[in-house]
């Protein structure tokens, strides 16, 4: 989910036409709230929902599962769009997840940071936001180091 998700988002951004008619919905938003992060055109909420979907249907999941999959999704697009980095964040302390403040830098810089809830795939294509690290590294929490990134190879 998370890596189609990296791939839909990169995409939705480098396609001027979907960015244009489309995406530019959700980036009307550059001082983030929780609730932003359910704002956005109705193609890309069908992109997003099928996106989600996707996973759970194809593994033939149980209906309780798809709800607790829904659930968790909801939450993580709430607090990455929370606009608030508290070291206290609960979900801070989940692996490889870096709290609202990733995707802040995404609705500030636009370009960049594109992944969902992991990160990593914006680490290993080079999509980090050069700024986003900075910020990481002079703000280091509990279970949120940033753990040895290469600023050239950064776009």
């Amino acid at each position: 989910d998370d890596f189609l998700f990296y791939l839909m988002h990169r995409w939705l951004h480098e396609n001027k036409w979907m960015l244009r008619k489309v995406h530019s919905v959700h980036h009307r938003i550059h001082n983030t709230c929780a609730l932003d992060g359910n704002y956005f055109h109705v193609i890309e909420f069908i992109l997003i929902g099928s996106l989600a979907m996707l996973g759970p249907i194809l593994l033939g999941c149980h209906l309780y599962v798809l709800y607790a999959w829904i659930i968790i999704r909801n939450i993580e697009a709430a607090d990455g769009h929370a606009g608030y980095d508290f070291p206290w964040n609960p979900l801070r302390f989940l692996p490889l997840y870096d709290g609202p403040v990733y995707h802040d830098f995404h609705h500030a810089r636009f370009k960049g940071n594109y992944a969902g809830a992991l990160h990593y795939l914006d680490k290993y294509f080079g999509t980090y936001i050069k700024e986003y690290l900075r910020y990481k590294q002079e703000h280091k929490y509990p279970g949120s180091e940033v753990k040895n990134e290469a600023p050239d190879r950064i776009n």
